[in-house]
């Protein structure tokens, strides 16, 4: 029952989200049981430094030397006749603290690095003497006041330790090898000691199936190592999934509450994706509300919801399918199989919370006409933009409302008591909006990265800063062991208020906690010493509320929530979720609007971080993003609808059956179930709104393909390796004869059949004796990354080499140096070079060739590339000149070509994708008439222009041989099929459900799917006939992905940023789990640490080339 009850008694706020964390007796004055029965310990994982682990503990009695125990009489007291207290060594990676059973006494921490002296006592004691020159005096008598350091211990002498039922070896050796690394001089060699010892530590733990709840018939379907995290604390351990119930064990179970903490899967209302620690590896898995999960029990966890890290993306995205496929597992054993009931679960749940296409919309339809109330709603934004109660760096952010906090009464029927919710706080007071303007005009003149506001809104040290009454542990966690100065913290209402309007460095939001019960955040009710002010004098302790409250924290809030759901705010709310959630948050609308932030605090520098892999670096932006705060997850690419006239009105607080006195942390998810209910029955027609539900007309689309030209499995090339003579000295390329269907035999083609080159890695294959592929030559062609190769083909006249005429293969590289490279296939020698376009930085699949477009009497098909500039350029390469044939107009110059891709077949036609989304398909054949101009010679045949959006970029294109089909993929995850002949998408389906890039597509040679390459490291398989529905994926083991071919009739081919080239096929009459990827041998990265941006395959299936991140460009053939 106490996993759901939090929240419901004075001083829990922070710590009942996370009660494993905050015992009871930080809780409490009294310290818990005294009679020895579950005695509540004091301490908690708050109390680890920064960077700190917890080791281990063991039980333990001290002898403090003489006189160091004087400060605290009580302390004396507790000790027995040989002046020992009784208690816990418990040894952490930087310090060994000792915390005594009687709370009277203080917990002692000695940092590892001051220890001066650690000698084992002889004779049949099993005893340690400790000497350190400085220690810390934590929590005495149970209060959280400033910890008290000793800089100067070493005068006390030694405190002896003697262990109860353990050798003191068992603690001497670990603690000797850590007080070692810390004399370790060298700050990084000391930090990657200490993680050494951590991942070591953390990889030895197992599952432990005697604490599942039914040992004999749970099975276990995933486990892994991960950590739990809540504010400021991330408790290590291994997470197990059965078909039952989700598990998590800690590796210590530091406070004595269980072994492992469990929760029945039908209480599961949703699973989350989050980042933790600023990376993709978050898992926040959230429990139904009390009653909504019917028979099933409540569980273990302490909260509403419980945030998990996992090591890897790939190994999170494993853990979400698993638990998915449990779930679904679990409603059909409770005889809920129906598609509908699994959908309203955790599935919806999970889309609902994640703002998934549909629900966000549907969610946003209820809010305006009044079906959800304001407060809800924004903890809805707020959940759907990444933010949640588990971590202070992504605590849910709510607006300043009101501006009249001195009045004596409070008139919410007149306008002047609100704030203005279309400007940000920092851009209210025009004296201090023009000092910041004129400081943003100066970082420009230096070309510095301009901003106005160096604070966020947000931040770890503003939630604490408005909840340090509440959770006084964490306050003290975040400011190493001491309140802040008594004039900088939370004291009254109304100058917080008039400081986030003049300050120039505060411009913090509020937090849920000023919406929702209980009031305890706005009172001393602990008797906190928090100092007094030196501008008056004043004793901190209640806040001083405004006058209109009548001194009653509840009826502030009552207040408070009054004016968020008052006509006035109904009516503008809008605007600040514009500047928050919306299309204002950033770019040049937030310019406009006055809402820049430092560019740290933005989604665009996660990015950055992501690729960050210097680990000094990366530390560092990380403190720099956790100090500034971060913006939420953008939600809106357009001005959000305000809401109905009167819907306030409308709102009836029984319908979502929600009650006013639930806290923000459990009314979240107490939504989810009411929401689905409400909900479920409008999103499909939103998604037919959306245009998300079929082809024109409510046509099918691609559901039936009868209506697509299909190439199938009989015409799909595959790599001819008997072409290749090995034993030669020099490898043959082989050569053909010209003919007038040269073109479409040297048609770009990405089909390529490496068959049995895969490294072995499955015991269902048999060992090769021959290995892998060989390099034919590997080149340093361009200055960066390689952005897209192709092969191409030169024609050769009768006096070339004595060849006789025919054809030879060459290959195209574009370098995201914007240099177009040819060089031959045989030797790799160069045959042209030139700068291209205003390409800057190339997307992937933004190079093709065609025939079609050639220059008269060039001996090179024409060469389309892509700009960022919005225009295709045709080259002819016959020589260093690069002439250009032409120029097509493609797009927008504002969004650049995002991808680019030719028909095998129909080399006249390209298909090209606006980075917006807006798709063209062009003709290109007369560009060989030579005709001027832009777009001269290129005629537009169809547009599909409903994908157009801020919201994500679209980077990725593949097409079938005829034309007949285009599908595009984006940096959200998303991919979307069109028929050229229709008006509207046949489809938009999520290929990655964790919003990383689709890198790559490829079309299946059946004609029936599409293989798509995701930066979470998984290859997955969508269905055309079912909207892009996912059959099939697998982590393919070498890093984010960055390209993807169709591998013939033996699956796919795929390259990573680990510089690694994998081989995986999904139809292998093979179980799933068999069904592994094989690395391809030969295929090596240049350097260590260089990765695979892209690749292509020769037609005729003659040779594979590979780009590299260093712009190598490697050819390759198999070794025989």
């Amino acid at each position: 029952g106490a996993a759901r009850g939090c929240c419901t008694r004075p001083g829990k706020m922070l710590e009942e989200i996370a009660a494993r964390y905050a015992p009871q007796d930080m809780l409490r004055s009294g310290g818990g049981h005294v009679d020895g029965a579950e005695r509540s310990r004091r301490f908690s994982l708050l109390h680890l430094d920064e960077g700190e682990d917890y080791v281990g503990d063991w039980q333990a009695s001290m002898r403090a030397p003489e006189g160091s125990l004087d400060p605290y009489p009580g302390a004396v007291a507790a000790a027995d006749s040989n002046g020992k207290l009784r208690g816990r060594i418990r040894l952490l990676t930087c310090s060994v603290l000792f915390d005594p059973d009687d709370v009277v006494a203080p917990m002692l921490k000695f940092p590892l690095g001051s220890v001066r002296r650690l000698e084992a006592l002889g004779g049949s004691a099993d005893a340690f003497e400790l000497v350190c020159a400085r220690t810390v005096a934590i929590r005495p008598g149970g209060r959280d006041v400033d910890y008290t350091v000793d800089p100067d211990a070493l005068k006390l002498g030694a405190w002896r330790f003697d262990l109860s039922h353990q050798p003191a070896g068992k603690v001497l050796e670990p603690l000797g090898q850590l007080i070692a690394i810390h004399q370790i001089k060298s700050t990084p060699e000391r930090r990657s000691a200490l993680e050494t010892l951590r991942v070591a530590r953390e990889d030895s733990a197992v599952f432990n199936r005697r604490n599942l709840t039914d040992p004999e018939t749970e099975s276990v379907c995933f486990e892994a190592p991960a950590a739990a995290i809540c504010p400021l604390v991330r408790e290590p351990g291994r997470l197990a999934l059965t078909d039952r119930r989700i598990y998590f064990q800690p590796i210590n179970d530091a406070t004595g509450g269980c072994a492992a903490r469990s929760h029945s899967l039908a209480g599961i209302g949703a699973v989350l994706r989050r980042r933790c620690a600023l990376r993709q590896t978050g898992l926040e898995v959230f429990f139904k509300a009390r009653g909504d999960a019917g028979d099933a029990d409540e569980g273990t966890f302490l909260g509403p919801s419980v945030l998990l890290e996992l090591r890897s993306e790939s190994e999170r995205e494993a853990c979400v399918q698993a638990m998915f496929g449990a779930l679904a597992a679990t409603a059909l054993r409770r005889g809920d199989g129906d598609d509908k009931a699994i959908t309203g679960g955790a599935v919806a749940g999970s889309a609902l919370l994640e703002g998934k296409i549909g629900w966000l919309e549907a969610t946003t339809a209820a809010w305006r006409r009044g079906a959800v109330s304001n407060l809800d709603y924004l903890l809805y934004l707020n959940a759907a933009a990444g933010r949640g109660f588990n971590d202070l760096t992504q605590w849910p952010v709510m607006p300043w409302v009101l501006r009249d906090y001195r009045s004596e009464t409070l008139n919410l029927d007149d306008p002047a008591v609100y704030r203005d919710l279309a400007r940000p706080v920092g851009a209210l007071d025009e004296e201090r909006l023009a000092t910041l303007r004129e400081r943003m005009r100066q970082m420009k003149l230096a070309k510095m990265p301009p901003y106005l506001y160096g604070t966020h809104y947000s931040a770890p040290a503003y939630v604490l800063y408005w909840l340090i009454r509440a959770a006084p542990a964490h306050h003290l966690r975040l400011q190493s062991g001491r309140y802040d100065a008594p004039d900088r913290q939370f004291h009254s209402i109304a100058e917080s208020w008039e400081s986030v309007l003049t300050s120039t460095a505060d411009v913090k939001e509020l937090t849920p906690e000023f919406f929702t019960p209980p009031a305890d955040f706005l009172t001393n009710v602990r008797d906190l010493p928090l100092g007094c002010r030196t501008r008056d004098g004043a004793e901190l302790g209640d806040v001083v509320l405004p006058t209109w409250a009548n001194g009653s924290p509840t009826a502030f809030l009552r207040m408070h929530r009054a004016a968020l759901e008052s006509e006035h705010v109904s009516r503008r709310i809008h605007e600040w979720i514009d500047l928050v959630f919306g299309y204002k948050q950033n770019g040049p609308e937030a310019e406009r609007a006055d809402n820049v932030f430092h560019p740290l605090t933005y989604e665009d520098a996660l990015l950055e971080l992501d690729a960050e892999a210097d680990p000094v670096r990366r530390a560092s932006l990380e403190a720099q993003m956790n100090e500034f705060g971060r913006a939420p997850r953008r939600l809106f690419a357009k001005a959000h609808p305000r809401r109905d006239a009167g819907a306030h009105e409308k709102y009836n607080q029984t319908l979502l059956d929600v009650s006013d006195d639930t806290p923000a942390p459990e009314r979240t998810m107490a939504l989810v179930g009411t929401l689905l209910a409400l909900l479920e029955p409008t999103v499909e027609s939103t998604l037919e709104a959306l245009c998300l539900g079929g082809g024109e007309g409510g046509g099918a689309g691609l559901d039936d393909l009868d209506e697509f030209e299909q190439f199938g499995a009989d015409e799909a090339t595959e790599l001819d390796v008997d072409k290749l003579n090995a034993d030669d000295a020099a490898v043959n390329v082989p050569t053909t004869t010209g003919g007038a269907n040269d073109a479409e035999k040297a048609a770009d083609d990405d089909e390529v059949d490496v068959g049995d080159f895969a490294e072995e890695n499955s015991h269902t294959q048999k060992t090769l004796t021959r290995g892998g592929l060989k390099q034919l030559w590997l080149s340093k062609c361009h200055g960066i990354s390689v952005g897209t190769v192709r092969f191409t083909t030169r024609h050769l006249s009768s006096s070339d080499a004595g060849r006789g005429g025919g054809t030879e293969p060459a290959i195209a590289s574009v370098g995201r140096d914007s240099v177009l490279r040819v060089h031959s296939l045989q030797l790799g020698d160069q045959l042209h070079a030139s700068a291209v376009g205003s390409l800057g930085k190339m997307s992937l699949s933004g190079l093709a060739v065609t025939a079609a477009a050639s220059a008269p009497g060039s001996k090179f098909p024409a060469t389309l590339v892509g700009s960022r500039d919005g225009g295709v350029y045709a080259y002819d390469v016959d020589g260093g000149g690069g002439v250009t044939v032409g120029r097509i107009d493609a797009h927008d110059a504002r969004d650049g070509v995002g991808a680019l891709c030719a028909p095998r077949r129909e080399p006249g036609k390209i298909f090209t994708a606006s980075s917006a989304g807006r798709i063209r398909l062009w003709d290109v054949a007369s560009f060989a008439r030579g005709r001027a101009g832009p777009s001269a010679g290129a005629s537009f045949i169809a547009e599909l222009g409903e994908l157009e959006s801020e919201d994500c970029e679209w980077i990725s294109a593949c097409c079938d041989d005829r034309g007949s089909l285009a599908l595009v993929g984006a940096d959200e995850g998303l991919v979307a099929a069109w028929d050229p002949r229709r008006k509207r998408a046949s489809w938009i389906a999520e290929a990655c459900p964790s919003g990383r890039e689709v890198t790559g597509l490829a079309l299946m040679p059946d004609g029936f799917r599409v293989a798509v390459a995701c930066k979470d490291g998984f290859a997955r398989i969508l269905e055309l006939r079912k909207c892009g529905e996912v059959s099939d994926d697998r982590d393919l083991g070498v890093g984010s992905l960055t390209c993807v071919l169709a591998n013939g009739s033996r699956g796919l081919l795929c390259g990573g940023r680990t510089g690694s080239l994998a081989a995986w096929d999904p139809d292998l009459a093979a179980p799933a789990a068999v069904r592994k990827p094989f690395r391809v041998r030969g295929v090596e990265a240049p350097s260590r640490g260089v990765g695979v941006s892209c690749a292509a395959a020769a037609p005729g299936g003659s040779a594979l080339a590979v780009g590299w991140d260093d712009g190598s460009v490697g050819v390759y053939a198999e070794n025989r």
